[in-house]
């Protein structure tokens, strides 16, 4: 998941702001499930890039959720 947000990054110039967003993008085809719990993808983490025109915040790594 890291690989692809960082991919959709480089190529829109902007982070995804959801994990959804990978989706209709092409990036991949449905949310993984976490292999913890088999439940979906865990909660995104979100942080403000500081990189060319970017100012809005966005995804840029998941968490495995722990029970």
């Amino acid at each position: 998941m890291r690989s692809v947000i960082s991919q959709y990054t480089l190529d829109k110039q902007k982070a995804p702001q959801s994990l959804e967003d990978l989706i209709p993008a092409g990036y991949i085809k449905q949310l993984p499930k976490d292999p913890f719990t088999t439940m979906p993808t865990g909660p995104p983490t979100r942080k403000t890039h500081h990189g060319g025109d970017q100012q809005e915040p966005g995804i840029v790594d998941v968490i495995a959720r722990r029970t």
